[in-house]
């Protein structure tokens, strides 16, 4: 009975495990998401994301011992036969290391070699290697597993069709634009074409395993950060998706222009030579020099230097003259550099002729041209008029003649319009007025009238609003004031009162504070300053030995926002008080002799070093230069009357009007820096 149920429970486990494997093969798993483990050895079914084509059986499995941590597909490409048609096949990973189990499809014939190449989830090649055929299974796979997706493909190893780079055109000292015509790929659409480009500055030696840029999908190309005056060769290569790279070699070629020479500046021996210099370009070899008269726009080239300065002698036939460089190498040539001016002719000009007079002079000098412009009052006229330097000769005006006008004349150059501000006195009216251009005509308007009239005016702008600033002294009053323009109004406030006080005065302006100084002289033979903080007026006394009836003149250090007073004092000497900071300092300029009537004073910007200009008792008008340790000193007229004097801001010359008293003629000097 034993050995018959023993027999009997055999044949039925054998129709049981027949029955299994008849059902299994009738209805067959399904293998997209079949993990099976066997001797340490996973199989993972293939892919469902691939192209469908015609089923295909597998042949064999291939085991990879090891899988790269952060690998995210598995690329397997295999040749037999025809190693031009190689059969490439992929399948996913999901977060798997270790050995890794793929079924393949094997194409017949012999030779069949295949490689294997480990992706991470950027494309980005983790790990390659070849194998031979022997390797391979020579049986199918024990299940002979149907798949119901095509894993194979034919592999793309043809590169795009390139014609390389069209051309490269600098467009500034860094920078240049390369052009091309768009790749074609049987497989890769134009927009997924990435282009590499190379880099060199000798001909041939690109280093093509290292591009210097790729762009992707695109026709063109800047280059930045490139030097200026250096030529450059470029080739471009077109790669497809599946890393297929053209091997063109056209080579394209630019050469990027050369940065203008900067930081010109310009020094001037009156009726001699004009010195031209600049900042060295280092790619420059040498430079061109081209000069034009103030008075006309055509430039014209004078020399060619290889040096960083140029030393102009002329001969010249105007007064003035701009200067502007240009550098050039082998390569390539720079655009012009910025202008400079300078005066080299004329230290003395007549302006204009008038046997009774031409009083109260007021001189400015343009920040756009470097040319003066002078007020004053026309005696024989009795008219405010004004003289324009044009580069060659004398534009003359007259801005006002209603009454007797242009007394104690006061001009100023508005810096951001360039047009001329003045103010003056009216004796007819005993009235301050004010009259701005507009570049096309003159508005007059009248600032204050006075029952005892006045004297002392002087006029300097807001930096802030432009608004103009007028001191003077009220005769009825005895006060000296301040009239504050504020759009619509002028305001009048008293800065302080006393017989005299403030008939010769001064006014200057902090540019970067807006602080408001005033000199004036006081009672008890002093000389002082008054400052506005924007709340009061503060008054402190400079000296008290002076003599009122002399003048006086003020100046502010536009770098430090320091005051400096230069006045006569009572024994026959010209002065000078300047603020350090901390305290006043007064020192003797000029004396013996009686030096120092009608002072006017301006600061170098360049050097903050004051100008002084002055009449002696001989009849001599001076100047007296500061040049960091000692005094200069030299006489530019004789019989001089009315003095005012500016100093130009791009060159640093001096520039005074006065009235020849023996000539009966208007002056103008312009001296050396």
């Amino acid at each position: 009975m034993k050995k018959k149920f023993l027999v009997y429970s055999l044949l039925l486990m054998l129709v049981i495990e027949a029955s299994v494997i008849a059902y299994s093969l009738l209805f067959p798993e399904m293998p997209q998401k079949v993990v099976k483990e066997a001797q340490g050895v996973i199989v993972v079914a293939p892919p469902e994301e691939i192209k469908k084509e015609e089923p295909k059986t597998a042949e064999t499995a291939i085991t990879l011992g090891s899988i790269p941590e952060g690998a995210a597909f598995v690329e397997i490409t295999v040749t037999a036969n025809d190693l031009s048609s190689p059969v490439i096949q992929r399948v996913k990973i999901h977060g798997h290391s270790g050995p890794f189990s793929i079924p393949l499809l094997i194409p017949a014939g012999a030779n069949r070699n295949f490689s294997i190449k480990v992706f991470g989830p950027d494309d980005a090649l983790l790990s390659k290697k070849d194998l031979m055929s022997s390797i391979l299974s020579e049986k199918p796979n024990s299940l002979n597993i149907e798949l119901p997706e095509l894993l194979a493909k034919k592999r793309d190893i043809s590169p795009p069709s390139f014609n390389g780079l069209s051309e490269a055109i600098a467009e500034n000292p860094a920078v240049v634009r390369l052009t091309w015509q768009a790749a074609k790929d049987k497989i890769t659409p134009s927009e997924k074409i990435r282009y590499l480009i190379y880099q060199t500055t000798e001909s041939g030696k690109e280093d093509m395993s290292r591009p210097a840029y790729s762009v992707t999908g695109k026709t063109s190309f800047k280059v930045s950060g490139l030097k200026d005056g250096i030529r450059y060769y470029f080739v471009a290569r077109a790669r497809d998706e599946q890393g297929n790279t053209d091997n063109n070699v056209k080579e394209v070629k630019a050469a990027t222009p050369l940065l203008p020479p900067s930081h010109l500046s310009a020094a001037t021996v009156p009726d001699k030579e004009a010195v031209i210099s600049w900042e060295a370009n280092p790619h420059a070899k040498a430079y061109k020099i081209e000069r034009r008269e103030a008075s006309s726009k055509k430039y014209t080239e004078v020399s060619s230097v290889a040096s960083i300065s140029y030393k102009d002698t002329g001969p010249f036939k105007g007064a003035s003259y701009y200067y502007r460089i240009i550098a050039y190498n082998d390569l390539a040539v720079s655009a012009h550099s910025e202008e400079v001016f300078a005066a080299v002719s004329f230290p003395t000009t007549v302006v204009g002729e008038n046997r009774f007079g031409s009083y109260y002079t007021s001189i400015a000098i343009s920040p756009e041209t470097g040319f003066p412009r002078i007020s004053y009052y026309n005696y024989t006229k009795g008219s405010l008029d004004t003289a324009s330097f044009n580069g060659v000769s004398w534009d003359i005006e007259t801005v006002d003649n209603e009454g007797d006008v242009g007394w104690d004349s006061a001009l100023v150059i508005d810096q951001k319009t360039g047009y001329s501000r003045i103010a003056y006195y009216d004796i007819t009216n005993k009235a301050f007025k004010y009259a701005s251009f507009d570049g096309k005509k003159w508005d007059i308007k009248t600032v204050v009238k006075l029952k005892g009239g006045g004297w002392g005016t002087f006029l300097a702008l807001d930096p802030q609003s432009g608004y103009p600033l007028l001191s003077y002294y009220d005769s009825s009053s005895k006060e000296i004031k301040l009239a504050r323009f504020d759009g619509s109004s002028w305001n009048i406030e008293t800065i302080d009162a006393g017989s005299h006080v403030g008939y010769r005065n001064a006014l200057a302006v902090d540019k970067n504070s807006g602080q408001i100084y005033v000199a004036y002289y006081g009672n008890n033979n002093t000389v002082k300053l008054a400052s506005f903080d924007k709340k009061a007026w503060r008054k402190i006394v400079i000296d008290k030995n002076v003599d009122v009836n002399r003048g006086a003149s003020l100046a502010v250090d536009q770098k430090t926002g320091y005051p400096s007073i230069s006045y006569y004092s009572s024994d026959q000497t010209l002065r000078l008080a300047s603020f350090n900071g901390t305290v006043w300092k007064a020192q003797n300029v000029d004396k013996g002799g009686d030096k120092g009537w009608d002072n006017t004073m301006v600061l170098n910007p360049k050097t903050g070093y004051p100008v002084i200009g002055y009449y002696a008792s001989d009849d001599k008008l001076k100047l007296a230069s500061f040049n960091g340790s000692s005094w200069d000193f030299r006489t530019i007229g004789e019989n001089g009357e009315y003095m005012s004097m500016d100093i130009s801001p791009m060159d640093s010359k001096v520039f005074v009007s006065y009235y020849d008293s023996s000539t009966r003629q208007l002056k103008c000097y312009s001296g050396a820096q």
